[in-house]
């Protein structure tokens, strides 16, 4: 990867009674914070969206005051939803193994697979976790790439979200003129913090 170019990223957390807009670089293998900033918003009750119009021009205010701070304008955003509703579906995904080697393409069809499972009609699957692998008998956390194998099995759990919500809380922050990457729960977001 080029060195001359900075990976800056944007997390866009829409609360209860306040938006917070997290930015970081990542580099040298590291994800460091650059701002954290919390603002005001009266714009959501319950989970719900009460007020469009205010919560809009409450996100272009906070993305204007981070864009500001940072000398930098931003434009697209990860979305961090609140596990309002949050379902959890744990499946486990076989992949047969044509070259007998495990490889990244491996796991990405394993989860692929997943992600065509039946969840409830209410919720839609927001982050598809990894929690285990198991090669020959054995399983491992660890990613085993170049193992040697005729099949991979995979432990997944899907984690889901209010299908409402979600639609309601990416349309908005979309009005408000950003792009949405991807969008992840707050829970998920925290442990994956922690550890």
């Amino acid at each position: 990867m080029n060195k001359g170019i900075k990976q800056i990223y944007v997390a866009l957390e829409l609360g209860e009674n306040e938006i917070k807009v997290l930015v970081g670089e990542y580099f040298n293998t590291r994800f460091n914070i650059i701002r954290n900033d919390s603002f005001e918003t009266n714009a959501i009750s319950d989970f719900k969206i009460t007020n469009r119009e205010d919560l809009i021009a409450d996100i272009k205010k906070a993305i204007s005051f981070s864009s500001e701070k940072i000398g930098a304008r931003i434009e697209q955003t990860l979305l961090v939803l609140p596990a309002y509703n949050f379902k959890r579906f744990p499946l486990r995904s076989k992949v047969i193994i044509d070259s007998g080697v495990v490889s990244k393409t491996d796991i990405a069809r394993a989860i692929s697979n997943s992600l065509k499972a039946n969840v409830d009609k209410d919720v839609m699957v927001v982050n598809p976790m990894i929690v285990k692998y198991t090669v020959n008998g054995i399983s491992t956390r660890r990613l085993p790439e170049k193992e040697l194998s005729n099949d991979v099995i995979v432990d997944i759990d899907l984690l889901c979200a209010d299908l409402n919500m979600c639609y309601d809380y990416v349309s908005v922050v979309e009005e408000s003129g950003l792009k949405v990457l991807d969008i992840t729960l707050n829970t998920y977001a925290i442990g994956k913090e922690a550890s």
